[in-house]
């Protein structure tokens, strides 16, 4: 009797990927990319959400104080206030703000307090809590867009013309998640109403002029006008609101004999910025144009870090967003695949020089979001150079008007 051995069959061994095949789903840097560009927008949405619960919560009961010593220096002035509440009086030492710089020595300040922890008292509501979370929150979302760009397959170095150039796969282009370009777009869209609402329109004292004459302007806001009886001149912020806008101005006042005045020398008037000039007391001047005018001052000041672009200036917590944007948008152009109509160097300098406009263009019609199509590879892109030389002449036209 004969027996028959079956044969062994071995199993074929797998063959190795391709370097352009997909890895399974959930692995692959990639993936662990995008999973951590998603923790992280859940942690910058958990601190914005704590910053908004902070700055409602924040005590709005007000009492009138008085500065008594101050200091100061040219990154800004720390008062010393002292204020009553319930008999008692308390004193404090605000933190080092340009703000606190349009406060009068021996003035009213208005101090906020806790009506439970008295105390505790500061010149500006919310502190700097809520905005050092939003701070961190920035941070947080431009880290999610490297994460959600980084390790993702795709030659950023693709030739402009072959066909992976002009076509997109899927929901990314090259390193690029479209959803990350749409919030971008998104982004800037929503920062561009912040900045009109918000920022500063850049104007002249004429016009200023003009509109209170005209009964346009009810109050008129100054920051770092001279003391009452103090002889010497000084350079002042003027803020007014015309059809909705906000405006500033800076102008010259000047208090004094004009001998005095030529003896304190350091005529203002040279300075950038400085569009003209008001002898004696701003209100005195203001009422003499419209007697229903207010002149008030105020604490807020454009010393220290402020942006402008096409004649809007946004100073303070509006500065983050602008500059997480812009990393953000340039760590696309870094990453990406060559874009349709410019060069990245091409588009660079419009990026940097027209916020909002040339980010906006160049997500929408350059490849990252997909919504219009790729032009014909024959067409010559715009350069480098070019783009440097009409940019440099675009700033020279915004900085004069």
């Amino acid at each position: 009797m004969t027996e028959s051995l079956g044969t062994l069959e071995v199993p074929p061994s797998p063959e190795p990927a391709a370097p352009g095949a997909a890895t399974p789903s959930g692995s692959g840097p990639h993936h662990r990319g995008a999973r951590v560009a998603a923790a992280l927008v859940l942690l910058a949405l958990a601190l914005g959400v704590l910053a908004g619960m902070v700055a409602l919560t924040a005590p709005s009961t007000t009492v009138v104080g008085e500065v008594g010593a101050f200091g100061g220096s040219g990154r800004g002035c720390y008062p010393t206030v002292s204020y009553e509440v319930g008999g008692e009086t308390y004193r404090f030492t605000a933190d080092r703000d340009a703000r606190w710089c349009a406060l009068d020595r021996e003035g009213p300040a208005v101090v906020y307090h806790d009506p439970d922890f008295p105390a505790e008292g500061r010149l500006d509501r919310y502190g700097d809590r809520p905005w050092l979370l939003v701070r961190i929150a920035f941070v947080l979302l431009v880290a999610a867009v490297f994460a959600a760009t980084w390790g993702r397959r795709g030659d950023v170095r693709r030739p402009w013309g072959s066909p992976e150039s002009t076509t997109s796969r899927g929901g990314s282009w090259g390193r690029v998640p479209r959803v990350v370009a749409w919030s971008l777009v998104a982004g800037w869209v929503v920062t561009a109403v912040g900045v009109c609402v918000l920022g500063e329109r850049s104007a002249d004292f004429g016009s200023l002029q003009s509109a209170v004459e005209r009964g346009e302007v009810d109050v008129v806001q100054e920051a770092g006008g001279l003391d009452p009886g103090y002889a010497g001149r000084s350079v002042v912020e003027l803020r007014w609101r015309h059809h909705g806008v906000r405006h500033v101005a800076e102008v010259e006042q000047l208090r004094g004999s004009d001998r005095r005045l030529r003896r304190l020398g350091n005529d203002t008037t040279a300075m950038q910025g400085v569009t003209g000039r008001i002898q004696g007391d701003l209100t005195t001047y203001f009422t003499a144009l419209d007697p229903d005018v207010r002149v008030e001052p105020t604490y807020r000041t454009s010393s220290g870090m402020r942006y402008e672009a096409l004649g809007w200036r946004v100073t303070g917590w509006l500065l983050w967003p602008i500059l997480a944007l812009l990393v953000m948008t340039l760590r696309l152009l870094a990453v990406s695949p060559e874009p349709w109509r410019a060069t990245r160097w091409g588009w660079l300098w419009p990026i940097l020089v027209l916020p909002v406009i040339a980010p906006l263009a160049f997500l929408l019609l350059d490849g990252p979001t997909g919504a219009a199509r790729a032009p014909d590879p024959r067409v010559r892109r715009f350069g480098g150079g070019w783009s440097f030389v009409l940019m440099f002449i675009v700033s020279g036209l915004i900085n004069r008007s």
